[in-house]
């Protein structure tokens, strides 16, 4: 709001759980009184009401729009946006399916080649839906700032890696996600890298993968300055695999094929991260105590 009333914004939208919509709409208009605001709910998105719906997003001069998750999702993106990031995608798979075209390594490729199939499916499968839509896209609403209330539901976005069956590297993907992750990145085009706030208590919940999406979302332009913006990259910059087991004492100490070894166990990191080394020279230095005796002598 203040950002619209000091001219540094259009049209902001605020995205929230579908639960908080009446909450949230409230508690703004008690903040301004005075604000020109649009509430959408799951009514106005339904398909006889769409696009009244958008039509007046594009048209009228509001403060704020604010509308649900699942709302958010419903707003269509061109046609020309998503093919582009596909075929963005697809060019780094086979970038990295020929530099291991000759590898022993058959589960990799055979996963990459998977991932371009599927990616190929979706680019058929969108081709095909943008001939039944005729609405206007999220890019014709004018929204020039985004605001995303409880944003780790948007935490499972895909991403590229040769770092398969990895335990700490989910593999999975949602399709809200990557919804959020192509219209973050329309905003940020339209403002220099910014535009877009996330509101999370726990951005970065029990993965690697996790901490690389929001890094995705936020800093996309460093990532490509530097390199290909896949996971195959931080992984290995940042830790390594080794056999080990994990702390996951429900499954009985079943071993998982790889894991992600702690960070100050990496070589090089303690250059640059002097107080990791010393809370890591803490830990090794410290006697064990019986509970990790315990644990030691009860693994296969």
């Amino acid at each position: 709001m203040e950002l619209k009333r000091l001219g540094l914004a259009r049209k902001p939208m605020f995205t929230v759980p579908n639960h908080m919509l009446g909450q949230f709409s409230t508690e703004l208009l008690t903040l301004y009184p005075g604000a020109n605001i649009l509430v959408a709910g799951k009514e106005d998105f339904e398909s006889q009401n769409r696009k009244k719906l958008f039509s007046r997003i594009a048209t009228g001069n509001w403060d704020a729009v604010i509308v649900t998750h699942s709302g958010f999702e419903r707003i269509p993106l061109s046609y020309d946006t998503q093919k582009r990031f596909f075929d963005e995608q697809l060019h780094e798979l086979e970038m990295i399916r020929r530099e291991h075209a000759d590898s022993s390594n058959r589960r990799l490729v055979k996963e990459l080649e998977k991932a371009k199939k599927r990616l190929e499916a979706k680019l058929q499968s969108l081709a095909a839906d943008h001939k039944k839509d005729n609405t206007l896209t999220f890019e014709e609403l004018g929204v020039d700032r985004i605001f995303v209330d409880e944003a780790h539901y948007f935490k499972n976005l895909f991403y590229i890696t040769k770092m398969t069956r990895i335990a700490g590297l989910p593999q999975t993907a949602s399709e809200r996600a990557f919804d959020m992750y192509l219209k973050v990145r329309h905003v940020q085009s339209m403002n220099g890298g910014g535009g877009v706030v996330f509101a999370t208590g726990t951005p970065i919940a029990n993965s690697m993968a996790e901490m690389f999406t929001m890094q995705r979302y936020f800093a996309t332009g460093r990532f490509e300055e530097a390199q290909p913006p896949s996971l195959r990259f931080v992984g290995r910059d940042f830790r390594r695999a080794g056999d080990g087991y994990g702390a996951f004492t429900g499954r009985r100490g079943l071993p998982f094929e790889h894991a992600l070894r702690p960070l100050h166990q990496c070589a090089g990191v303690d250059a640059d991260f002097p107080s990791i080394r010393r809370r890591a020279n803490r830990r090794d230095t410290q006697p064990a105590t019986a509970e990790t005796r315990r644990r030691k002598a009860n693994r296969p």
